[in-house]
């Protein structure tokens, strides 16, 4: 394979695209690391394959007057990613970006002794962010070390609770809290 650098304006996003993203993880991430994950396009249609997200959140990030990560390219106005180029029929570039998806969905579940090593690591560090975890989720896995909570190997139960506005959000956030539960808030 090899890489190059390509205007983000010329990249297009699948429409059939599947996934949703958490832009503001991905942010953070590429914020403390850089721009480390070259975008996946097939050659035929431009069309992104794999790095919707990514791709998102530079577009957002450019919008937004920001800086450019590092490992992104500045050619006067323009912002360039790195690309790996693909020469994929439609099916292929379609089983592709959705394989590369669910994949990722169903890598397997942390050995959680040697994840709150890593976790403790970065959080006495300072450098947390953008690892993708937050001191709650530090907070569950000790806990569910300390055998406070089951813990089945790839095993976790999540639930999607709709809110009517931002207060609503923040109480039942406080009430989950309270009873041990670890849980986020997302604005979509």
């Amino acid at each position: 394979l090899s890489i190059e650098y390509v205007d983000i304006d010329e990249l297009h996003k699948w429409p059939g695209n599947p996934k949703e993203h958490d832009i503001g993880a991905i942010a953070a991430s590429i914020a403390r690391f850089g721009f480390r994950d070259p975008i996946a396009v097939n050659v035929r249609n431009r069309y992104i394959e794999e790095g919707h997200g990514r791709i998102d959140t530079l577009l957002g990030l450019r919008q937004q007057n920001q800086t450019a990560p590092r490992f992104i390219r500045i050619d006067g106005a323009r912002w360039l990613a790195p690309v790996m180029w693909f020469d994929d029929d439609d099916l292929t570039q379609q089983g592709y970006a959705l394989a590369h998806n669910r994949t990722q969905d169903l890598g397997g579940g942390y050995d959680d002794a040697r994840l709150l090593e890593s976790l403790r690591a970065q959080a006495e560090a300072g450098t947390l962010d953008g690892t993708g975890w937050d001191g709650d989720d530090v907070d569950a896995l000790i806990a569910r070390l300390a055998g406070q909570a089951p813990s089945q190997p790839g095993l976790r139960y999540s639930i999607v609770v709709g809110c009517r506005d931002s207060e609503h959000q923040e109480q039942l956030l406080e009430r989950f809290h309270a009873e041990g539960l670890s849980c986020k808030g997302v604005v979509k």
